[in-house]
């Protein structure tokens, strides 16, 4: 991608009003068009009309589009700039809040690679998403369910009390 064109998106990006930004960043971090509804969900705003608001704003920057009631992206190169000009935290953030909002163990799988995206030391939500996930039977493989368990076992710190019993589910696995 062009630098020119990553600096015009990174300065559009920082002009929005923060819960307008949120919309934009929420939409980038997804990788695909959300529903209008989740989109609110995600980013915590109240429902109601897209006739004002924060979305109106994202929307007029340009940055997202609204169409058949789902909430994208203008275009995927813009989808890209909006990631590289997010701060890795609040990447892992939305990432983290996405693997959230796939609540229960039979949502375990479809949450795993934002789980694995969001890991940090000593995140015991994220690490029993990822467990839960590699115990999955629909997990691609053996090696996947390793490799995501391996993770799971490795976010936790040694004084978290859920180490043990997520390393005897590892264990189990591995």
């Amino acid at each position: 991608m062009p630098e020119e064109f990553g600096t015009a998106i990174a300065r559009r990006l920082a002009g929005l009003p923060d819960a307008s930004r949120d919309f934009a960043e929420v939409v980038a971090v997804s990788g695909r068009a959300l529903a209008v509804r989740e989109a609110r969900q995600l980013v915590g705003e109240p429902g109601g009309s897209g006739r004002g608001g924060p979305l109106a704003a994202a929307l007029g920057s340009g940055l997202v589009i609204v169409a058949d009631r789902t909430v994208m992206p203008r275009h995927d190169l813009v989808r890209e700039a909006v990631l590289a000009a997010m701060p890795d935290r609040t990447v892992r953030t939305l990432h983290r809040r996405f693997a959230e909002h796939h609540p229960g163990a039979g949502q375990a799988l479809p949450a795993a690679p934002r789980a694995r995206a969001a890991a940090t030391r000593g995140d015991v939500a994220g690490a029993l998403i990822l467990i839960t996930a590699a115990e999955q039977p629909a997990t691609a493989g053996p090696q996947d369910a390793g490799d995501l368990a391996v993770l799971a076992f490795r976010t936790m710190l040694p004084e978290q009390t859920e180490r043990l019993d997520v390393g005897r589910r590892c264990l189990s696995l591995l």
